[in-house]
């Protein structure tokens, strides 16, 4: 189970990194964002989507803000 838990979250962050850079490295999504919002455009729970999140920001790719979360550099 653990295994599987790890290997989605390569391919949810990949998925949210998509996203961003497709979008000028900007999204108006953050972990405090609505679940349908997550559902529908990342195709993803609320909770695989913060575990995303929270994999890029301590890979040091993505910064977190109130109103967005941002590509690191952009």
């Amino acid at each position: 189970l653990i295994e599987q838990k790890e290997i989605m979250l390569d391919k949810d962050a990949k998925v949210i990194l998509e996203y961003l850079e497709k979008h000028h490295g900007i999204m108006p999504f953050t972990d405090k964002s609505d679940v349908e919002d997550i559902s529908n455009v990342f195709h993803m729970s609320k909770s695989a989507f913060k575990r995303a999140l929270g994999h890029l920001y301590h890979l040091k790719k993505i910064e977190l803000n109130k109103e967005n979360t941002r590509l690191v550099g952009e």
